[in-house]
């Protein structure tokens, strides 16, 4: 029989050959020659058949190119040339979309993720990775959730009631300023155009007043606050935050006491004994002092125009010496 002589050179260069080269098929080919061989070279060709046309390694394990994909080191199955991997996953991108690492349904052409999920944006819209209804061309997210502008508000990251065009937020709380007013984050009752907020509180300015973020009731004009208590300036004197009754328009405070300044001196805070206007005060003593004198807060007798203190003694500066503090 003649031998088929091949040339390698002509074969290993040509072009139709090698460009239309498929793996898969020419492992179908050699698996179809190895049926055909007899059965005495079977065991010699027995690797040689069982072997994949075109191994490659995945992660630790070796797959087949032909049939399945590598994704970050995960053999998955392979659906068609469009096949691609989403996380360790493969998926059709004809029927399937990846959304941050998760295969997720497929809608239409306009098909979008939102966080880990697909939604189709005629129906559906993401807010803040979550998917919320779609109500009109109007809607929008308020936190994770959406809502109609048309009937609804979002106070803050929530979704309340619309009252009208005037509604506004107090804090996550809305409010029609017709009928209620803010105070400071929360809603209270409006009483008229003059109402104003005490803290948390609305209250009404001709029958009531804020002290210090409490509502009093306001007794007439000469209305004042002392700490967190109302008076009457006409009747009452505030002293340090107490509220004290006024004598006459001679009413002055020592400390939290209230005194009349005609009949009493205040002494470093105590109410004391007025003398006439020789009064003075020693400490928190007061005293005469046409008869007194006062020597280092003590109290002594007064010997003339001649009195003087040696310490805490008084001695007649005539008759007498202060040697070293001691009279002598």
């Amino acid at each position: 029989m003649p031998r088929r002589v091949i040339n390698s050179s002509s074969s290993s260069s040509s072009p139709t050959m090698w460009s239309s080269f498929n793996p898969a098929a020419a492992g179908r080919h050699r698996r179809l020659s190895c049926l055909l061989l007899p059965a005495a070279v079977l065991v010699l060709t027995f690797t040689f058949c069982t072997r994949p046309a075109t191994a490659a390694i995945c992660g630790t394990s070796s797959y087949d190119p032909s049939s399945k994909i590598c994704c970050s080191g995960s053999v998955q199955p392979w659906y068609n040339i469009n096949t691609q991997c989403c996380g360790t996953t493969s998926y059709d991108p004809a029927t399937k979309i990846c959304c941050s690492g998760s295969v997720q349904p497929w809608y239409n052409i306009n098909t979008k993720c939102c966080g880990a999920t697909s939604y189709d944006p005629a129906t559906k819209i993401c807010c803040s990775g979550s998917v919320q209804p779609w109500y009109n061309i109007n809607t929008k997210c308020c936190g994770a959730t959406s809502y109609d502008p048309a009937t609804k508000i979002c106070c803050s990251g929530s979704v309340q009631p619309w009252y009208n065009i005037n509604t506004k937020c107090c804090g996550t709380t809305s409010y029609d300023p017709a009928t209620k007013v803010c105070c400071n984050g929360i809603v209270q009752p409006r009483f008229g155009i003059n109402t104003q907020c005490c803290g948390t509180t609305a209250f009404d300015p001709s029958t009531k007043v804020c002290c210090s973020g409490i509502v009093q009731s306001r007794f007439d004009i000469n209305t004042q606050c002392c700490g967190t208590m109302a008076f009457d300036t006409s009747t009452k004197v505030c002293c340090n935050g107490i509220v004290q009754p006024r004598f006459d328009i001679n009413t002055q405070c020592c400390g939290t006491t209230a005194f009349d300044t005609s009949t009493k001196v205040c002494c470093m805070g105590r109410v004391q004994p007025w003398y006439g206007f020789n009064t003075l005060c020693c400490g928190t003593t007061s005293y005469d002092s046409s008869t007194k004198t006062c020597c280092s807060g003590n109290l002594q007798p007064r010997y003339g125009i001649n009195t003087q203190c040696c310490g805490t003694t008084s001695y007649d500066t005539s008759t007498k010496r202060c040697c070293n503090g001691v009279v002598c």
